[in-house]
């Protein structure tokens, strides 16, 4: 190749020669992958085949198991979390109704003292 460079320098027919065994290399080496590509399928493809599934439907499988699981356990911790956030809005609910009733039963034991000359001078204007 590199002896046909040099001739080509000084040669047009010498390089036009040279580009042309380039490609020929060229055509030579990618000929069995374009035999490949425009034949129909052959015993061999089908071997291959059953082997590639042999090897893929275990992985496949491992695969789906893992993501059952992993939504198994998305679902879960979504159902405890409702049901935590319900439980903790009851408690704070029962928690503020005995605050409630306790402070209705310290007014009934103990009321505010009302002077109704303030509450006559607001509805009156006085």
């Amino acid at each position: 190749m590199e002896a046909l460079s040099r001739l080509g320098k000084d040669s047009r027919a010498i390089w036009v020669a040279s580009i042309f065994i380039t490609l020929l290399f060229i055509a030579i080496e990618c000929a069995p992958i374009f035999v490949k590509l425009i034949s129909t399928r052959s015993p061999y493809d089908y071997l291959l085949y059953d082997l590639e599934q042999d090897v893929e439907i275990p992985i496949l499988e491992k695969t789906k198991i893992a993501r059952m699981k992993l939504k198994r356990k998305l679902d879960f911790d979504k159902n405890t979390g409702e049901h935590r956030k319900t439980a903790a809005i009851t408690a704070e609910n029962e928690i503020a109704d005995a605050i409630l009733r306790q402070k209705v039963e310290e007014l009934k034991k103990n009321p505010l003292p009302w002077d109704l000359s303030i509450l006559r001078k607001g509805i009156l204007g006085n």
